[in-house]
């Protein structure tokens, strides 16, 4: 037997066990006894869609709360670009508080924790 033969039998193999073990739990977690393997799939699917998003969206919070100050700094920069046709940006002239001696200065410190 080549390799390649090889290696797709075993490619196989694997994902017939993965869409086994699937099916398997997707049984498992059934919400209602008279629900059909498509509803439960459906369900299924869409939980542990959420269940991964929260994970990533729990990451990326603790990844921003490490470095506080920078995440302040960006956050408020974007807000600062998201708004710069504003009628406030253009009384209070923002566009020379871009850096961030300036914005710390002028917010007393309230954006980078001074």
């Amino acid at each position: 037997m080549g390799f390649w033969k090889k290696a797709v039998s075993g490619v196989s193999a694997a994902s017939i066990c993965g869409m086994g073990y699937i099916a398997y739990d997707v049984k498992r977690h059934k919400v209602y006894s008279n629900q059909t393997f498509a509803e439960a799939a459906k369900h299924y699917f869409t939980v542990r869609s959420l269940y991964v998003m929260g994970k990533l969206m729990a990451r990326k919070l603790e990844a921003a709360t490490k470095d506080i100050k920078t995440a302040q700094k960006e956050f408020l920069l974007q807000q600062l670009k998201e708004n710069k046709d504003t009628q406030f940006f253009q009384d209070m002239q923002v566009e020379k508080l871009k850096h961030e001696k300036m914005l710390d200065s002028y917010y007393g410190g309230f954006f980078f924790g001074g």
